[in-house]
């Protein structure tokens, strides 16, 4: 089963305790506008604000979400790149 992106977990906390974006905004330090807009993944936040946001929804904040795995060898190019004349 896929992880769900943090945003979706943020909103379903958030609303799950009955707060308005404006309610979890001022409690971290943040606008309104900055929730909403990390909620959608539209933008992301400092894993400081991030963390802050967690903390008062009380969930996990995995890091392993957050980071892009690097490149593996299936991921290299199967044939060498030849320009094209």
């Amino acid at each position: 089963m896929a992880a769900q992106p943090f945003g979706r977990i943020i909103r379903d906390a958030r609303t799950g305790k009955g707060w308005s974006q404006e309610a979890l905004a001022r409690l971290v330090g943040t606008t309104s506008t900055h929730i909403s807009r990390i909620e959608t993944g539209r933008q992301t936040g400092s894993i400081e604000l991030l963390s802050r946001i967690a903390r008062e929804l009380g969930i996990d904040l995995n890091l392993h979400d957050f980071v892009a795995p690097k490149p593996g060898p299936e991921d290299a190019l199967t044939e060498p790149y030849t320009p094209t004349p």
